[in-house]
């Protein structure tokens, strides 16, 4: 069983805070607003909150500390069928030659006072490309690590139409998830 400090970070991790992602899209999708991701949230495990909340258009996440300390993450987010895509644009893509592009940090399925985190497999990608069953573009880097892993970084490069048609399809069946975290709403 893992600590409370260990979970907290798992949850901005998943939330879109500090790691980098390992899905990127050469383009952004059509941002969205869904004010249901607002407010305060936590797994059943964790004391800390994390907060979500708007800021010009997109939304702003992290712990207290990290609003008060002004280290929240900014995010956008885009709906692909029942999902909603969080993304963040970097102006460089150091994984694929320093071009523009937009992470995906999370695949939100939100219902009534909860929200499920799926972590989106990169490695679901890799087999969907091996088959031939990636209809537009993509980029994917590899490198093995100390653990036998690989470390694998996939660039999208579709239209938005395109990505978002293949990103649907695959949530769909739900076999582009790794695993979930469980969010329930703070009264």
């Amino acid at each position: 069983m893992h600590g409370p400090v260990f979970t907290r970070a798992v949850i901005i991790a998943l939330l879109i805070a500090i790691t980098a992602c390992d899905i990127a899209m050469s383009s952004k999708l059509p941002p969205v607003n869904d004010d249901r991701i607002l407010g305060e949230w936590r797994t059943t495990d964790d004391p800390e909150s994390i907060f979500v909340k708007p800021k010009d258009g997109g939304y702003l996440v992290g712990s207290a500390k990290e609003f008060a300390d002004g280290k929240e993450t900014r995010f956008e987010i885009a709906r692909v069928g029942k999902f909603l895509v969080a993304e963040i644009s970097e102006p460089t893509c150091s994984a694929f030659d320093a071009k523009p592009c937009t992470f995906i940090h999370g695949v939100l399925e939100v219902t009534a006072g909860e929200v499920r985190n799926h972590q989106f497999d990169p490695e679901f990608i890799v087999r969907k490309s091996l088959a031939n069953a990636i209809p537009f573009p993509h980029f994917i880097k590899r490198k093995s690590t100390l653990s036998t892993m690989f470390d694998t970084k996939v660039l999208l490069d579709g239209t938005p139409d395109q990505v978002s048609a293949a990103l649907a399809t695959w949530f769909q069946d739900r076999a582009a998830f790794e695993k979930v975290t469980r969010l329930v709403r703070v009264k």
